[in-house]
């Protein structure tokens, strides 16, 4: 519980906005295309659990999940809206 306060409440959601602020969204909210991928790579590391069928289908389907929601397109934004101009 306080791995989960500290680290992932403070520590990770002080690094995505830090990004936010320097970067475009559209360049950094698809890195969350890796929270699945990186929370099997991570739990097998440090915790030792075994990777398996299920788990690997199990992040495929967060890892889906969280492409459709990223990769969708907006129904609100135009693209001209989502990319910086050149000048």
């Amino acid at each position: 519980m306080v791995f989960a306060s500290l680290v992932v409440s403070i520590g990770a959601h002080t690094a995505y906005f830090r990004l936010l602020g320097e970067y475009d969204a559209n360049l950094v909210v698809p890195l969350t295309l890796f929270t699945p991928i990186l929370t099997i790579v991570f739990g097998a590391w440090l915790t030792g659990d075994a990777i398996g069928e299920r788990l690997v289908i199990g992040g495929a389907i967060a890892l889906a999940g969280v492409a459709i929601i990223v990769l969708r397109p907006s129904a609100t934004f135009t693209r001209r809206f989502l990319v910086r101009p050149r000048f």
